[in-house]
């Protein structure tokens, strides 16, 4: 592909640009300094004053978690629409019945076009009230490690459980310090506490703006998650 021919596409490479780093809330510093290039330059991209080289382009999709197709042209190819985001078990809303997660996913879900390109993406439903009216039983849920939760956003909490087990809990992201991660749930109204020694995972439950690219959440501070959602060590 020609440096040229990233031009076309349903919007110029600045808005597509733009639209990867709000909802993935990758800030255009971290860009520069990812690339090795200037503020400077990247800002130029992102008020059409210039356009990156298709490396540069396939680079800033691995860092949003975009496809390189649809950054670079504007396209959804096949393979957004295609059925590979695995469902993991179910998310529990009440402490009394966290579920485990297995290591292999009960079944396949076709990937929402905002999960293009980020393959650590994984789906839980819902069980218990405790999340009521925000997450019901039986709702479905999209959710993305590679994204940091910010205070406010709803969260995958996922503790070790009993003989290596891991049990997850869905639940609103409070504030963690160096040794406790707060969260809260609203039936009945509690804080629940954490210790930092027991969560494996913490990874942020998309909503309707992070799905369909209506604003930008900031970054905590929480590193990203690799792999499936299962322990980390």
């Amino acid at each position: 592909m020609s440096d040229e021919s990233i031009l076309g596409g349903e919007t110029d490479f600045s808005h597509r640009l733009n639209q990867a780093l709000a909802t993935s809330g990758v800030r255009p510093n971290h860009v520069a300094k990812a690339l090795g290039v200037s503020r400077q330059a990247v800002g130029h991209w992102q008020k059409a004053r210039a356009t990156p080289s298709a490396e540069f382009i396939r680079r800033i999709a691995q860092l949003t978690g975009e496809s390189f197709e649809w950054l670079a042209t504007g396209r959804r190819g096949a393979a957004d629409l295609a059925e590979n985001v695995p469902l993991f078990g179910t998310a529990a809303g009440s402490l009394a019945g966290a579920i485990h997660l297995g290591a292999e996913p009960i079944d396949w879900l076709v990937r929402p076009p905002a999960l293009s390109g980020d393959s650590r993406a994984y789906a839980v439903i819902v069980t218990g009230s405790s999340m009521v009216p925000e997450h019901n039983p039986g709702d479905l849920r999209f959710v993305s490690p590679g994204r940091q939760p910010s205070p406010g956003d709803s969260v995958i909490v996922q503790t070790a459980g009993r003989g290596g087990q891991v049990e997850a809990w869905i639940k609103r992201l409070v504030r963690r310090t160096q040794t406790t991660l707060y969260v809260s749930q609203h039936e009945p109204p509690a804080m629940i506490e954490f210790p930092l020694s027991r969560v494996r995972r913490l990874d942020k439950v998309l909503g309707t703006a992070d799905l369909f690219g209506l604003g930008r959440r900031e970054r905590v501070g929480l590193p990203p998650q690799k792999g499936p959602p299962m322990t980390d060590g």
